[in-house]
């Protein structure tokens, strides 16, 4: 399963989930998950217009944990 955006919307396997206008990932390249959740270290970056911040996602290898952090200010 792939799971990339072209800056408005996430394709996961063959459903497109929307994303909110206020919400936008510009670099958000492709990001293979397995059906097991196996999935590469990763980071990803989403900007809010709704406060101005930075969401920092990272992926981390192996047990499929992730963190988020803010960022105030783009």
């Amino acid at each position: 399963m792939s799971i990339f955006t072209n800056d408005q919307q996430m394709i996961i396997g063959n459903k497109v989930v929307k994303m909110p206008a206020t919400l936008s990932a510009p670099d958000f390249a492709v990001l293979n998950v397995y059906d097991d959740g196996f999935t590469s270290p990763h980071t990803r970056v989403f900007y809010s217009k709704v406060d101005r911040s930075r969401y920092v996602v990272k992926i981390q290898m192996g047990w499929g944990g992730y963190r988020v952090e803010k960022i105030n200010g783009w």
